[in-house]
């Protein structure tokens, strides 16, 4: 999941710097180590062979000869022996990673026989976004999004909803241009987005996904995520926007403060507005979320949902929702069923006119359900 924002946000080279240096950090201690791993038993080998060595010529200057000889013997024997030793562990070592060679060197000719699209145009804002006739699959021939067509425009909040499996993270996917489709286009403002620079589509498009993943550092860092040409002003205005900059600065060290996976023992709720935050700091023409509220209390949920009927006015809202109350705030709601576009329209004319939607709707009412209902009704 990581690896997905890490691209979505454009910050590849910066995190790919820290890495690097990283690594360098470690390299010495972790070489030294291997060495004495390897140097301390081949000398303690070495002494002893030495030792049998001195002994042997001892007992030869002595004038038992036939004892030195039978010595000598023992001696290229057990050395033949530990060479033996180690051809069959480099031998079984080699049988044990061909599997994972032969892998890799099928996903090296995959990459290269499939290199990354990117454009040469500048891409300006991103006031429609759509798809024409699009399709994709993963193995050729068996279609996971069959002909989806649509249209949205900046200042809507799109709710995207669905049985599992129907294939709303293929085109959330495509939506970020992690995928490319495999027939038809991506649209903005009309024209192929593959046409357009993937540097300008990383600053414009943004993304929360399910699982909100924190990095090792200060909350400033997590909502700056790599991207060192966000300030200091535009973090908190990103704070702000989210609901969370009251929380941080009741913190011990305000943006200061350290957070990470097992630093800091921060709520669900906070983590995926800290997360609204980052996707929210680069001021973004296109705002996509997946489930944003699937693991959230209400007073969380209320909290995240009152953040995006605040910034929904100024970028185009995508919201992939399970829960029914996450889609209150959508002008339209995409009904995905079997990798097809069944219906997008209003929710109040789905709940008329759509059997999915529909069910959902029911399933939430006559159980009291709030968390998950899609994946009830897909039963």
């Amino acid at each position: 999941m990581m690896a997905e924002e890490i691209q979505v946000f454009g910050a590849s080279p910066v995190y790919r710097r820290t890495v690097d240096e990283l690594n360098r950090q470690v390299f010495r201690p972790m070489m030294m180590t291997r060495f004495l791993i390897r140097a301390v038993p081949a000398l303690y080998q070495s002494l002893a062979f030495l030792l049998l060595i001195l002994a042997l010529a001892a007992v030869y200057l002595s004038g038992a000869r036939a004892i030195a000889e039978l010595g000598a013997v023992v001696l290229i024997l057990v050395r033949s022996l530990a060479f033996g030793q180690q051809i069959q562990h480099s031998l079984r070592r080699l049988d044990e990673l061909m599997p994972f060679m032969n892998r890799l060197r099928k996903a090296l000719d995959h990459y290269a026989a499939h290199p990354r699209q990117d454009g040469n145009a500048p891409l300006p804002r991103i006031e429609r976004l759509g798809m024409q006739d699009a399709h994709y699959a993963y193995v050729p021939g068996e279609d996971v999004l069959h002909g989806i067509s649509f249209e949205a425009r900046g200042g809507e909040a799109i709710g995207i909803v669905g049985p599992s499996g129907a294939g709303k993270s293929s085109l959330v996917q495509i939506l970020l241009r992690l995928r490319q489709p495999t027939s038809g286009a991506l649209e903005v403002n009309g024209a192929d987005a593959q046409g357009f620079r993937r540097e300008d589509w990383q600053r414009r498009v943004s993304y929360v996904p399910q699982s909100p993943q924190l990095i090792y550092g200060t909350v400033a860092d997590n909502i700056r995520f790599y991207r060192p040409e966000i300030d200091d002003e535009q973090v908190e205005r990103a704070a702000r926007l989210a609901h969370v900059h009251d929380e941080i600065m009741s913190w011990s060290e305000g943006y200061r403060t350290v957070i990470g996976q097992r630093v800091s023992a921060i709520s669900g709720g906070q983590r995926q507005r800290l997360c609204l935050a980052r996707a929210l700091a680069g001021a973004p023409d296109v705002l996509i979320l997946d489930e944003p509220t699937s693991a959230l209390d209400v007073r969380s949920e209320l909290a995240v949902q009152e953040s995006l009927e605040q910034i929904k006015q100024d970028v185009l809202l995508i919201l992939v929702a399970h829960r029914l109350s996450t889609l209150s705030i959508c002008d339209r709601v995409m009904v995905i069923v079997d990798g097809r576009l069944q219906a997008m329209d209003e929710p109040a004319a789905l709940l008329a006119s759509n059997d999915f939607y529909r069910d959902v709707t029911e399933i939430t009412q006559r159980q009291g359900m709030t968390q998950d209902p899609t994946h009830q009704a897909s039963r």
